[in-house]
Formats: C-alpha cells, sequence, structure tokens
C-alpha cells in the first residue's frame, strides 16, 4: 500500500498516450474505413487515465488529511508496532492509516456503534501487515463491518446469543467484506482478530490456500514448501490447529501472521523454522527489530511481545 508521488502521474499519462498511438496505428494503417476507429480507442484511453489519476488524487488526499484527531490519539494504545516508531515513520504509518480508512470503510451494523478505537485497531492491523510489503494491497476487499457481537457462521450472520450455540468472532466473507465482532475486536483478542481477518484477505480473493496471492512464483513456492512441513505441527499455544490446519491451510497462514506480529518472541523460539519463513513473507523480524527489507520505502516492525489472546470462539 502505497502512496503516489504527484511526479508518476505523468509518467503514467506518457504510457497511456503511447499506448493509446500503437492501438491506433492497426487502424491507420487499414485505411479510411476502419480509421473512425481512432477517436474511440483515443476517449477509452482517456477515461482510463482519468480514473487512474482520479483514485490517485484520492490517496493523496487521504493521506494528507490524515485519519482524524481521535484515531491518531488511540494509535499508539492499540498498535505496539506504531508506539515503536520514530516520528518521522509514525507520520508514514498514520497516512497509510488514512488511506486504508478512506478506501476500506468501518461500518456499524446491527447497533454496534464505531468508535475512534475500532477505527484505529482495524487500520493498524491493516498497515502492520503491509509495512514491509509496500508494493501489496488488499485485493478484491471493500469495507470492514463491526456486529454488535458474535454471529453465526451458517449464512444468516444473525447474533448468537444462546450459550453453547456456534458463533465466530470474525470473518473475510468472499464477497469482499471483513466482519469483526466489537466486544471482541476492543477487548480481547482485540488487534489478533484484526490481523487475523485481514491475513485472509492477503491470501487472495478467490484462491484460499494460506499463500498470499501478491507473492512472486518463486516466494509462492518456497512458502508453500514451509507450509507442507509446517502445517501439521500446529503453533504454540494452539494445540488444536494441526488437524484443522490441514483441513484448511489458509487458517493456518492467518493464525500463524496473527501470532507472529503478536507473540513474535514465542514463535522465533519454539518454532523457529515458521518464523524465519515469515519473516521472508512479510519483511519484517517483530522479534529483533532488524530491518528486513529491500526497498528503503518500508520502516521495520519493532514490537514487544503482548500477552496471549484469552480462549474464545474460532475465527475464520
Amino acid at each position: 500500500m502505497q502512496i503516489p508521488p504527484r511526479e508518476s502521474d505523468r509518467r503514467r499519462l506518457a504510457l497511456s498516450v503511447i499506448a493509446c498511438s500503437v492501438v491506433s496505428l492497426p487502424f491507420a494503417l487499414a485505411g479510411l474505413r476502419y480509421s473512425i476507429l481512432i477517436p474511440f480507442a483515443w476517449i477509452m484511453g482517456w477515461l482510463e487515465y482519468r480514473a487512474w489519476k482520479r483514485r490517485r488524487e484520492a490517496r493523496r488526499a487521504a493521506a494528507e488529511s490524515g485519519p482524524g484527531e481521535g484515531v491518531e490519539v488511540e494509535m499508539p494504545n492499540v498498535s505496539p508496532l506504531y508506539a515503536s516508531l520514530s516520528e518521522e515513520d509514525a507520520a508514514h504509518f498514520r497516512s497509510l492509516a488514512a488511506v486504508f480508512l478512506n478506501e476500506h470503510p468501518v461500518t456499524a451494523i446491527a447497533g454496534a456503534e464505531v468508535s475512534d478505537r475500532t477505527k484505529a485497531i482495524v487500520a493498524a492491523a491493516a498497515v502492520t501487515l503491509l509495512w514491509g510489503r509496500p508494493e501489496w494491497e488488499y485485493p478484491a476487499f471493500g469495507e470492514v463491518l463491526i456486529y454488535p457481537g458474535i454471529f453465526s457462521d451458517d449464512g444468516s450472520f444473525r447474533l448468537v446469543r444462546n450459550r453453547g450455540e456456534r458463533g465466530v468472532l470474525g470473518m473475510a466473507h468472499g464477497l469482499g467484506v471483513v466482519i469483526l465482532s466489537l466486544p471482541h475486536l476492543e477487548g480481547s483478542p482485540g488487534l489478533s482478530l484484526a490481523l487475523h481477518e485481514l491475513a485472509h484477505i492477503l491470501d487472495g480473493p478467490r484462491e484460499t490456500d494460506g499463500i498470499p496471492s501478491q507473492m512472486t512464483k518463486a516466494e509462492k513456492q518456497e512458502w508453500a514448501a514451509v507450509m507442507e512441513a509446517e502445517t501439521g505441527k500446529g503453533l504454540p499455544g494452539r494445540e488444536d490447529l494441526p488437524r484443522h490446519s490441514e483441513e484448511r491451510p489458509a487458517e493456518f497462514f492467518a493464525e500463524a501472521a496473527d501470532m507472529f506480529f503478536t507473540r513474535p518472541a514465542l514463535l522465533a523460539s519454539r518454532r523457529p523454522a515458521l518464523y524465519d519463513a515469515l519473516v521472508k513473507v512479510f519483511r519484517q523480524d517483530p522479534s529483533s527489530c532488524r530491518r528486513i527489507q529491500e526497498s528503503p520505502e518500508a520502516p521495520p516492525a519493532c514490537r514487544e511481545d503482548t500477552p496471549p489472546p484469552a480462549s474464545s470462539p474460532p475465527q475464520t
């Protein structure tokens, strides 16, 4: 997730002109009968460029305005990564948070109330996952829906009110929305819940196989080999996960990503091979504050361990 510089607009305009010229050339060579299509090619090219530029201008405007004073106040309270950054890097973090909230609104459903803290937690999780991967975006993803409690995952999304009835705390829905339970987002497991569900979005809009869709082919092959070797072992404190993760590798990736950012020291000590692989996936090393990033655009992740989440209904 990047904030595009204005200089890039001119490069894109030049490329659009070149593309329109290339498309128009065969029509010109085909004679008068087909040359009437040339204006249409240029009109379509211009409309595409204008739509592209509007999206870029909206992102720059959101970054400049910031996420809002209330969200900024809450950010260091909900994000250990943000609290560890220099002022310059923290300002960049806030700009990315503002972009995310502008492009992916956090919307209250069924009587829930979205506070600045709610927005801060969601935005902090979103930025944290991409902090070392500025070239990544959240694919095929619209808004974040906030429910007032645990809800059913049977397709009805009704609130679960009876003890013993199955319900979930969060869900990354295939229609392009993330659904989160408000009490568990602002309480426990908190940031972990948002990290888990947004990791599912990074997994990809179509194939949810535990392999982020925006990785290169070589990166995907390397991570797939790690997944094959590691999924059956479970995660520290989640002995119930191996059987579940073998059925759904996407769940293992989401759980591992969550633990990588919220309990990095534990994961590094108990599952070093998995931890090292996640360092390469996210290009961050939260357990030691080392800079794992080839591009100078992304600052390092530096944070302390947080307490483990309390036992709760599953996330999906």
